[in-house]
């Protein structure tokens, strides 16, 4: 008891869930998250695109868990593969990572955000010590 198990890394500490709805995307246009954290200590996040099917959603991409250091900015970008619905959870180890996320469509030579959600857009949980919505 209390050894690590081999092949499992430690889990971040998740304060606060970021969620959008649900956008409807078609082949080949994007999703972009940016994460900024304005905080003094270095924080974890992580995002996963989500795509609605018939039975549900599925994990269409996953991050994994991203250190930033203070003042520092990540993002992650995603194309998609397949026309349908999609859906974004950004799960951070403080309220002072600040995320921000467009849903994009390339045309002209360009990527035009169809959706954005910036800081205050998203519906926002805390997860400790259970999962409720806040704004």
């Amino acid at each position: 008891m209390g050894k690590k198990k081999p092949g499992r890394s430690p889990r971040a500490k998740v304060e606060f869930e970021y969620v959008t709805s649900a956008v409807s995307l078609l082949d080949n246009d994007g999703i972009v998250v940016h994460i900024v954290n304005d905080s003094p200590v270095t924080g974890t996040a992580r995002a996963v695109i989500y795509q609605n099917t018939g039975a549900g959603a599925v994990r269409a991409t996953d991050s994994g868990i991203v250190s930033l250091t203070p003042t520092w900015n990540w993002g992650i970008g995603y194309t998609v593969s397949s026309s349908g619905e999609y859906w974004l959870r950004v799960q951070t180890s403080s309220q002072f990572l600040i995320p921000k996320a467009s849903f994009e469509r390339f045309g002209n030579s360009v990527w035009i955000p169809v959706v954005t959600y910036r800081p205050g857009d998203f519906a926002v949980f805390k997860v400790k010590p259970t999962r409720k919505r806040i704004w």
